[in-house]
């Protein structure tokens, strides 16, 4: 048998000891532990390793330090399927040397009231529908350029500004219950068919020239 001298005795009885214990409280506003232990109860706080959040009646695994307290280290094990949280308790960073891949079978939620960024070389979205709701929107860049089968917009008011703007369509068909009003420099319509105009009053006018040039020109 291993015997051990006073001094060493001494020692060992100063030294940092381990329990099991089941979670019997979580207080929540103190962050404190109520740990019940083969000892009795013990009172402990989470460690900065233990990410996941303990719950009643977790088995956790604890590890005393003396009067500088009693640590959760980890949580061991969860009855039932109560759900899983993480909690990191500060500002923290997620580094990867190589590359980071977040997976999840029934979906992926990120929530947070303050701001979210995303500050990437290339972004790629990839999905079978999505749905956008914002009050305000802002979008800044070089080129944009977008290959859609069908787009449906909606709204109250719409406003564009561009330096130059180029459309091509085999259709083109516009309904205005209102007002259509063109104000510009130079407007030039060309038709290789027919062009045709028609409304209950119709009025032309110039300062200065009005011309109608064609092989044959009917009024009336």
């Amino acid at each position: 048998m291993q015997t051990y001298t006073p001094d060493l005795t001494t020692r060992l009885a100063t030294l940092p000891y381990q329990l099991v214990g089941i979670v019997d409280s979580v207080h929540a506003s103190e962050g404190g532990i109520s740990v019940r232990t083969g000892q009795g109860l013990v009172r402990a706080q989470c460690a900065v390793s233990c990410l996941v959040r303990p719950a009643v009646d977790d088995r956790v695994w604890l590890a005393s330090l003396g009067e500088e307290g009693t640590y959760v280290m980890a949580v061991l094990d969860r009855p039932g399927t109560q759900p899983l949280q993480l909690s990191l308790g500060r500002d923290a960073t997620i580094q990867s040397e190589g590359t980071l891949a977040l997976s999840a079978k029934e979906g992926v939620a990120i929530r947070t009231p303050e701001e979210f960024s995303v500050d990437v070389r290339g972004l790629t979205v990839k999905a079978s529908k999505a749905r956008l709701f914002l009050q305000v929107a802002s979008v800044f860049g070089k080129a944009f350029t977008a290959a859609i089968a069908s787009v449906s917009v909606a709204g109250s008011r719409m406003e564009s500004y561009f330096e130059r703007l180029t459309q091509t369509s085999q259709i083109t068909v516009r309904h205005v219950e209102g007002a259509d009003l063109l104000s510009c420099g130079t407007a030039d319509y060309r038709s290789e068919h027919l062009m045709r105009m028609h409304g209950e009053n119709v009025i032309v006018t110039a300062d200065e020239l009005v011309k109608s040039d064609g092989k044959q020109i009917h009024f009336g």
